[in-house]
């Protein structure tokens, strides 16, 4: 629609999902606005059945009273499928460990995951026990592995995966808080450029997503280039 000499009106994304939502996701969409303008539940959500024989991955995020756990298989052609996630609350790192261990067993993987994508901080000893997380995970066999990132960085991975035209990033059905953060977590209040980190409940599966696409073995050079409002950080790989 023209605006009368002034250029295109641009409809707001959020707002235009509130008022015509096709979810009960899209209904309730802050009004301040979503981080991820990207996302569609139409696009991105879709029932999705685990492959025995695929690569899979976990993504980690201990958290202390929200773990979360994400598992990621990836297909012949390159597609990323966030397939199922583990949501506990108040439990410990061995209490965590063994509920990942037991609904992987429920999958019929042909191999284990191939490694654990963790918060990095978990690398570090507990008082007490003198033991960090990673050191519970690799004991139980779940192969920790992570490396320092900021979170800028992995909000760009994220969001350049949405907007991949022909494979984007697909979140199975089940992954109903994945879901409910990718949806309505609002920008942060004075760092725009990432989402609110200080959501107890949105901030840990994204975080876990963000830990996946950081470590995970990719070739990002087809990604295209996205004007997400903001100045990014050069585009380092």
């Amino acid at each position: 629609m023209a605006n009368r000499g002034f250029g295109t009106l641009q409809a707001d994304p959020d707002s235009a999902r509130r008022e015509h939502a096709r979810s009960p996701l899209d209904a309730f969409r802050s009004p301040e606005g979503a981080y991820f303008k990207r996302f569609s539940f139409e696009r991105h959500v879709k029932q999705i059945t685990i492959v025995p024989n695929w690569q899979t991955w976990r993504a980690i995020d201990f958290g202390l009273r929200h773990p979360a756990c994400l598992w990621a298989q990836r297909s012949p052609k390159g597609q990323l499928f966030i397939v199922d996630e583990l949501l506990p609350e108040n439990v410990t790192t061995p209490e965590f460990a063994a509920q990942i261990k037991a609904r992987e067993a429920t999958y019929g993987l042909v191999e284990p995951p191939l490694e654990s994508f963790c918060d990095p901080a978990g690398k570090a000893a507990n008082t007490q026990t003198a033991e960090s997380e990673f050191d519970n995970f690799a004991r139980e066999g779940l192969c920790p592995k992570g490396k320092s990132s900021g979170v800028r960085d992995g909000c760009m991975l994220i969001m350049n995966l949405l907007a991949v035209e022909e494979l984007p990033l697909l979140v199975s059905d089940r992954c109903e808080g994945l879901i409910r953060a990718l949806s309505q977590v609002k920008p942060h209040t004075s760092r725009h450029e990432t989402y609110d980190t200080d959501h107890q409940i949105f901030s840990h599966p994204l975080d876990a997503l963000r830990y996946l696409l950081i470590n995970l073995p990719a070739d990002w050079s087809d990604w295209p280039t996205i004007d997400y409002g903001w100045d990014p950080m050069p585009r380092m790989w």
